[in-house]
């Protein structure tokens, strides 16, 4: 067995060992073709859903900034091919998008990602 595929296998029985602290989430990978400066926003946009499991390991709310919410997320990177700053994750009814992506390799994401509450 490779160590490729003990790793896969170690991280399927760690996302199922955590029973429900894993949620089910759906990412949505935007790509944009381009940009409309007076908007701000892309002109054109594919969104692409992904139903993921997804560990949060930590909420923060800045002094500062009451209304922001930041979560720190766990995603494997077997469910996603990448994830990019933008993207947004769906948890339960609140919607999040992916500020930061702190660490990513070939088996995890782990990633920053806030909302405003």
């Amino acid at each position: 067995m490779s160590y490729k595929n003990l790793i896969n296998k170690s991280l399927s029985t760690a996302f199922k060992l955590v029973k429900d602290l894993a949620e089910d989430g759906t990412l949505v990978k935007v790509t944009s073709n381009a940009f409309d400066f007076n908007a701000s926003a892309a002109t054109t946009t594919d969104a692409v859903p992904i139903t993921v499991k997804v560990i949060p390991l930590e909420s923060t709310k800045r002094s500062d900034d009451r209304k922001v919410i930041t979560h720190s997320l766990l995603f494997r990177a077997s469910e996603i091919t990448a994830i990019n700053k933008g993207d947004k994750i769906t948890l339960a009814t609140a919607t999040y998008t992916i500020n930061n992506v702190i660490r990513s390799d070939r088996f995890m994401f782990y990633v920053d990602a806030s909302k405003e509450g």
